[in-house]
């Protein structure tokens, strides 16, 4: 079960051991205050070890204005984030799986309340989505730097080598015009 909160106006009604205060005192408590929600978080994630990484006292303040005569209806989405740690090669050799919650959308909806019908002031409740965010850390390793040098230092090699015999082959036959049809005279 997801969170939810709601916030009905008080009205008297006949029978009831409560008695509310008169409309002007309420609407003065509304529009003087807010109404904050506090929810837990767990930080973000060091990919190298796996753990989150902060204090263990971190929440995360929402706050939301009542207003006499509104009905607000806020929302907060939460996705599932799959991640996969690729090895490093330095810190760990295997393949690490973990998964959270993210929040991924808020969404407020605001409509004026009518004063004869139910006194619904706040509603916030919290949707999970179906889908899932995969998410891959893939960390460059010395071997990977290193490939990539020797890789560029192949083509650079290569490319050079290229030019300076066919630089070598037109000296050669630029000295020696005999032997450029050596082919056809054997």
């Amino acid at each position: 079960m997801y969170p939810r909160l709601k916030i009905y106006g008080c009205t008297n009604r006949t029978g009831s051991d409560v008695v509310c205060a008169a409309p002007e005192d309420i609407q003065w408590t509304i529009m003087t205050g807010r109404l904050f929600i506090y929810l837990k978080e767990y930080g973000q994630i060091d990919y190298t070890t796996g753990e989150f990484i902060g204090d263990d006292q971190d929440y995360t303040a929402y706050y939301y204005f009542l207003v006499w005569d509104l009905y607000l209806r806020a929302e907060m989405k939460i996705i599932n984030e799959d991640v996969t740690i690729e090895p490093d090669l330095f810190n760990h050799l295997s393949t690490r799986y973990m998964s959270r919650l993210n929040l991924e959308d808020q969404v407020a909806y605001v409509s004026r309340t009518p004063n004869n019908v139910s006194r619904s002031m706040f509603s916030w409740w919290c949707t999970m989505d179906p889908n899932t965010i995969k998410t891959t850390v893939v960390f460059t390793t010395t071997l990977d730097m290193m490939s990539k040098w020797g890789a560029m230092w192949s083509l650079l090699f290569g490319v050079f080598a290229l030019y300076f015999l066919r630089y070598n082959q037109n000296m050669y036959f630029k000295e020696k015009p005999h032997m450029k049809n050596f082919d056809d005279k054997i």
